[in-house]
Parts: structure tokens; C-alpha cells; sequence
């Protein structure tokens, strides 16, 4: 557990269901419960419960990305024992206090709330998220014999590569690895944490090309005789490697002409092959990933892990080229699952109560120390940093 400082006795505990999260779009809904703990001084319980109250309560908007301009309203209900609906502030759809003990002089008040988190309009300095990826799995490599375009693959991540450095600013395509990883249902996630710890990035992306098939029209000879389209499916999925969150699940799908012959070769590395008329459609599709993943990434907090810890400072891989400079905040915390009695799997965070500033910053690591000089307690190599 962490140490913490004597003047200000309080853990903050995040969990999160994530068989609850709702995604839809580019919102999605989860609720999050929070524990807060303060000391009791001098028999002073009612403060004791405002300040546990008001910190759980405003960990979990932070948390969670919501608005935290509401917390007093939030918690002047709760301190009269209401389920509070809060409708008005559109994120925060329902906040309750679940329980309370005290024990040994702190007291703990834990509190749930449903939260909506809405759409925000970012700013050019939102952080940089950084991507792995691999080639993609091709479910039919068969129909890659007509034009004996077998190289598709690794041209389509050589163009998806482009496009990401050419229209994202807030992606960072890192590593692209040279195998296929196999894609089976539920086992996306795992690669994802694991392709996150090895390679120190946020986001994997995961792609299956499902179809390539040529379709042949026939027409009567007036109308140019018969006519030639080739099919194009893409299903991918993007995962956050910190939480194992799904965070973009689609298949992108579009056709064109085909006006190659079926035994003539075609280089899809080639200019050529872009610029005909299939090769124009999966140019367009692309650029419609790109601008999904931006989409559902662009405002969330980006994360990273921690390097080392050497005499209370703390070594991260984040950067400048994550648009992270010296004074900026970061939070840091610890993640661990857990399960319930029918098996539902839980993520519980453990929250540091110290704020922690930048004080040195490299182009792919920063070195941070809490603001207050607090020893950082039971923090280790691949625990986890953000920062809003």
C-alpha cells in the first residue's frame, strides 16, 4: 500500500467494471467507485467526512475525465446521505454514498458514480499517444492471386504509416513488427498489454483483412461488355495496453474498379496502384481510420509507465515528443484486477494522493518528484503515470 504523509492521511481507491463500459460512438459510460479516507482530528467527524467525501469524490471525476466544477454541489448531497441525480452537469449522471466506517481514527466513505464523460473540443497540445501495430492477418490470402498482389499487406502499413505521420497530430505510430499476430476472439486484449510492456507504448492496433475478392458483372456488349470490381474489408480493433480497454472496434469496407487483368502482376508498393481506382479506395478508407482513431483518442489523458525510481524521483517514458514539459502534473498509480464471485473481472486503481511535477524532460522520458517532498512509497518500475 502506499506510505502516506502524516498530515494528509487519505487513498483513493478507482474501480472500474469494464464489462459496464458502454462504448458507443465516441462516448462511452462507466461507473466509478471511490474511497476516501481522512484522519479524525480532535473528534471532529463531520470534517473528517467532508474532506474524505470531497476527495473521493473528486478523484473519481478526475479520473474518469469529467468535469470536476460541480464537486461541492455533489458533495453537500451526499453529506446528507442522498442518492444525488445530477442530470444538469450532463457527464455525471447519478452520484450515491455506498458506505462509511471509521477505524482506528480514519474514516472512510466510499462513494459510486455514473459517469457520462461528454465531448470535449482539444486543444493543439493535447499529449501524444503512442502506437504499435503489426502486419495485418489476411483471412483469405487466396484471392491475393488475382493480380498477384500477395504483397498488399505490407504496402497497405506502409501507406497507413504515411497517412498517420501526414493527418494525425495526436498518434505516433512507433513500431510496426514484422509477424502476424494471431487474431482470436478475446485474445486481442492480451497481446495489447503485453505489446505495451515490451514496447512502451499506449495504444495497439489490431487489423484482419477479410475480403479481396474480384466481382465480374456481366453487361451486354454495347454497354462495354462485362465489368470487373474488386472488394476491400478491413476489420481492426484499437486497445489501450495500459487498462485493456477496446477503445475503437469497426470494419471499414469499399469496392472499385479493377482494371487489371487476373493474371497481370500488380505492385501495390507502386504509385500506380494508389493512384488506379482501388487503390484511390483504400486511400480513402485509411484516412477514415486515421480520422476514427483521433476521434476516440484525441481527448483522453495520455499514459505511460514508469522507468526507475532513484532517491525519491521518478524516471517515465513520456517526453517531449509527448508534449510534456518541465512544471507540467502528473498523476501516478497503480492498477491491479480483481475479481468478483461470478468471475466478472474488475480493474482497481490505486490513486497517489501527491501531486508530481515534471522537473526534467527529455525527448522520450522526463524525470518527475512529488510537488510536496513526500516519500514515494511502494512505487515500482511499470507502475503508471498520466496526465489530464
Amino acid at each position: 500500500m502506499i506510505s502516506l504523509k502524516h498530515n494528509r492521511k487519505l487513498l483513493i481507491v478507482i474501480s472500474i467494471c469494464w464489462g459496464a463500459l458502454l462504448f458507443s460512438g465516441k462516448t462511452f459510460a462507466a461507473w466509478y467507485q471511490a474511497e476516501g479516507q481522512a484522519l479524525v482530528k480532535s473528534g471532529d467527524i463531520k470534517s473528517a467526512r467532508r474532506e474524505a467525501t470531497n476527495e473521493a469524490v473528486r478523484q473519481a471525476l478526475l479520473f474518469s475525465g469529467a468535469s470536476v466544477s460541480s464537486t461541492q454541489t455533489l458533495v453537500n448531497g451526499l453529506m446528507s446521505n442522498e442518492a444525488i441525480h445530477v442530470d444538469a452537469f450532463g457527464e455525471v449522471k447519478r452520484v450515491e454514498k455506498v458506505k462509511e466506517k471509521r477505524q482506528d481514527g480514519i474514516l472512510s466513505v466510499t462513494i459510486r458514480a455514473d459517469i457520462f464523460p461528454k465531448k470535449l473540443t482539444c486543444s493543439q497540445s493535447d499529449p501524444i499517444h503512442s502506437l504499435v501495430t503489426s502486419k495485418f492477418r489476411v483471412k483469405h490470402p487466396g484471392q491475393l492471386l488475382a493480380g498477384n498482389i500477395q504483397s498488399l499487406n505490407g504496402a497497405l502499413l506502409q501507406h497507413f504509416e504515411q497517412l498517420v505521420k501526414e493527418e494525425s497530430n495526436v498518434i505516433d505510430l512507433e513500431t510496426i513488427l514484422p509477424f502476424t499476430l494471431d487474431w482470436k476472439s478475446g485474445e486481442t486484449i492480451e497481446h495489447a498489454l503485453a505489446l505495451g510492456r515490451q514496447h512502451n507504448v499506449q495504444l495497439a492496433l489490431f487489423g484482419e483483412i477479410e475480403d479481396t475478392s474480384l466481382i465480374t458483372e456481366k453487361r451486354a456488349w454495347f454497354k462495354g461488355g462485362a465489368k470487373t470490381s474488386r472488394q476491400f474489408r478491413l476489420r481492426v480493433e484499437l486497445v489501450d495496453t495500459i487498462n485493456g480497454a477496446v477503445i475503437h472496434q469497426a470494419y471499414y469496407t469499399t469496392s472499385a474498379v479493377w482494371r487489371y487483368g487476373h493474371h497481370e502482376s500488380v505492385n501495390p508498393v507502386s504509385p500506380e496502384f494508389w493512384q488506379s481506382e482501388y487503390g484511390a479506395a483504400i486511400h480513402g478508407m485509411l484516412i477514415q481510420l486515421v480520422t476514427d482513431m483521433e476521434d476516440v483518442t484525441s481527448c483522453q489523458p495520455s499514459t505511460g509507465r514508469i522507468l526507475s525510481v532513484v532517491n525519491n524521483q521518478v524516471v517515465i517514458n513520456m517526453g517531449r515528443e509527448h508534449h510534456l514539459s518541465v512544471g507540467d502534473e502528473v498523476t501516478l498509480y497503480q492498477k491491479n484486477q480483481l475479481f468478483d464471485e461470478f468471475g466478472r473481472k474488475y480493474v482497481q486503481y490505486n490513486v497517489h494522493p501527491d501531486k508530481l511535477r515534471v522537473v526534467s524532460v527529455n525527448v522520450d522520458n522526463a524525470i518527475v518528484e512529488p510537488e510536496s517532498g513526500g516519500l514515494l512509497g511502494n512505487i515500482q518500475p511499470n507502475d503508471f503515470v498520466t496526465r489530464k
